[in-house]
Order: C-alpha cells, then structure tokens, then sequence
C-alpha cells in the first residue's frame, strides 16, 4: 500500500503495480515465475501442435509414397535390354548377361565399362538386366533371357555379375540350366561377397540397420527412406579423402546421383535393396559351386572367373583377398573350372574409374580365359559324341 503522504508512487513501485497489480515485490515474483510457467506451457503446446502438424503432413506423404511405389511395383516386371552386339557377327550366338549390385535397378553402367573389358576376350552380344521396380526374383531373369535367348538365336550364355549382382547371377545361372539347352560357359564376379561374412564390418553394419528397419510398416517402398538410405550405403564414396573439400565435392556428386536416379524412378524404394540383400545371403556360392560340378559330363561347366581388387585400389565394401579366396578354395574342393584375377586401382562404387585397368586385366587374361572355357566346351562335346556313337553296355542285368 502507499503511504498517505506520498502522491504518486516511484516510478519502480508504479511499474510493479502495473504489471503485477501489487506493490508487494515477493507477490510480484511469485506472479512473473506463473506467468513465464503458462508462457512456456503456451509455447510448448504450440510445438507439439505445430509438430504433430508436419508429422501428419509427413505421415501422408510418407503413406502416399508408400502407395505410389507399391503400385508402381505390382505393374513392374523385370526385362533384359539388348545394349550391343558381338564384335565379331559370327559370335551373335552368345550373350553377355550383365547384373549390378546392391541397391541398383538397371546394369547398364557395368555393360557399358564392364563391357569394354569382358566383351574382347568373351565375344557376344551385350545384355542388361533391368529390375524396372520389380522385385529380384531369379527365376524371373532367367526365364527372360531364356525367352530372349530363344527369340535371337542365342546358345550360349555368360553371366556378368558386380557386387551382389554376382550372387544372384550365381542363382540366375542355374535357372537357366535347369530350364533350358542353353550353355551357360562362364560366370564373372566382379567384387562379389561370399556371403555377408565377406562383406566390410562397415558394410555388414549397414544390413544389420536395415534389416532392423524391415518390420516398419511400409518401409520396403519408401522412396524418402530409399534416398536416405542411398546415401549412407555409399558413405565409403564421400569420407575416403583426407581432403574435406575432396569429400565435400563426392557427397554433392553421390546426392545428385541419387536424385537423379530417384526422379527417373529407377530407385523407387528400399524393396530391391531388401531383395539383393537377400541375394548377398542366401545365394550360398559354396553350395553353386558343388551344384556345378554335378552338371552331367556331356554339358559344359561354366568356368567361374572370380575377379577381385589390387593396390592401389580398397574395396570399402567386400573384403576382396578374402572372398575371392574362399571362392576359389570352393572350386579346388569340388574341381569346377574357375581363374582369379586382381584389378590394380579398382574402386566399388565407380568401375569406371578403373576401367583402363580392368581392361588390361582382362587382356592379359585372354588366353588363359578363352582357353579354359574352349576346353569345358571340348569336354561336354567329346561326351555327347561318345554317348551317341558308342553302343551302350550299361542295360538291365536280367536276375537269375
């Protein structure tokens, strides 16, 4: 209260009184600390509404998204694409079935650089296999180029397979065997894992995530998880340097890759991603390999060519010396025909940027590859000739 002999209160007494409507300065404490308590009750209120706001707008688009790659998945199918033919004419007779790995839709890059390097020394035409948002089904891509195969007049048949397109050009080729005429005289592995015990810590931990996430409702066809996702699995490509501008300038060029991939629709969602990761474990190279040399004598056994990374290059996904290894080892086990070869400078994610490399590595390659498929060949045809021309002797024992 004033005093009576004071007319006007100070002017610190008269402000107290017109924001807290008291004169008493522990009363006006106890009013601002209220005040300020329903001021941050406000504000916080205002976020969660705010909050829910975008995250129900993000939850639409995120179901929208969803909806949008599922429908695009139902109507999708998986093609091969004829990108060349043979150098020579008279080796239009053969195709050359290129497969990319983890995470990609189409193998056109490998058929254009992979190709320059395989395609002289394995004549043939060249082909890509193109997902085109479907999902991975191996015996899908088999029964294609089984149809293409038949279409083009083609007999024979060479797997080319990056990465993980190694492991399910290993499932694809025996399709093709079991369901067809068609000889299948070699498989190219170019960086791929013998299974996910051969894959980079780093790598293995990157699947162990996703496959954490695969219980989320939606999540296979994300396109905004698949973008995310897209980036990270390629985070060897843009932390490599020591130089930060030099990572700087590799995450921009793999943000626009990824983009670009996405707005043409051929990242569509995580599906393939979960598809090709499935590949990665089940494909079970020891057990292909055993399966090979189960083939009858009188067809040809593809020769697997296993084809892993030298210095100065890193593989930052696939343990290479490793893996190659224990493919190899697989092959002396059960004797199936197979070469290993190393490629100086090979880079995971980028063939291109080796490509001089793996053509010369290849070249100096050539006699020893062309030779050993000639004699596989030469094998199954000395077989069939001698089942069709030398009197069977193994009949029925008549019993006594």
């Amino acid at each position: 209260m004033l005093s009576p002999e004071l007319d006007e209160p100070a002017p610190k007494l008269a402000k107290r009184f017109r924001d807290y409507q008291t004169f008493n300065p522990t009363e006006a404490k106890a009013i601002k600390l209220e005040r300020n308590r329903l001021k941050r009750r406000r504000n916080n209120l205002i976020r969660v509404v705010a909050g829910l706001a975008l995250v129900g707008a993000g939850l639409s688009n995120y179901v929208n998204d969803v909806r949008d790659n599922q429908e695009l998945q139902a109507s999708a199918s998986i093609s091969i694409q004829v990108e060349g033919q043979a150098l020579d004419e008279a080796n239009n007779d053969t195709a050359l079935v290129f497969i990319d790995g983890y995470g990609t839709d189409d193998a056109g890059i490998i058929t254009e650089y992979m190709g320059r390097a395989v395609q002289p020394v394995i004549d043939g035409q060249r082909w890509s296999v193109k997902y085109n948002n479907a999902g991975l089904e191996p015996s899908e891509i088999a029964e294609r180029i089984i149809r293409l195969a038949r279409q083009l007049g083609v007999e024979h048949i060479v797997f080319v397979g990056r990465s993980a397109g190694g492991n399910t050009a290993m499932l694809a080729q025996e399709e093709v065997i079991k369901h067809s005429a068609l000889s299948v005289d070699a498989i190219v592995l170019i960086s791929t894992p013998d299974g996910v015990k051969y894959l980079q810590p780093a790598t293995q931990t990157q699947i162990q995530i996703v496959e954490a996430f695969a219980g989320v409702p939606g999540i296979r066809h994300s396109g905004f998880l698949r973008r995310l996702g897209e980036v990270g699995f390629r985070y060897a490509s843009w932390t490599s340097s020591s130089n930060p501008i030099e990572n700087a300038q590799n995450l921009i060029e793999t943000i626009n890759d990824v983009n670009a991939k996405l707005e043409s629709n051929t990242l569509p969602g995580m599906s393939l991603m979960f598809d090709q990761m499935l590949a990665i474990q089940t494909s079970d190279i020891e057990q292909r390999m055993e399966n090979i040399s189960l083939l009858p004598e009188y067809e040809v056994h593809p020769t697997t060519i296993v084809i892993g990374t030298a210095a100065p290059g890193y593989d930052r996904v696939v343990e290479s010396e490793g893996s190659s290894a224990s493919i190899m080892g697989y092959a002396t086990k059960f004797d199936v025909p197979a070469l290993a070869y190393d490629v100086p400078g090979a880079d995971h994610f980028y063939p291109q940027r080796a490509n001089k490399a793996y053509i010369k590595t290849f070249a100096d390659a050539a006699p020893e590859i062309q030779a050993t498929i000639a004699n596989q060949k030469s094998i199954a045809s000395l077989h069939r000739i001698t089942s069709q021309y030398i009197p069977p002797i193994l009949k029925e024992i008549p019993k006594d």
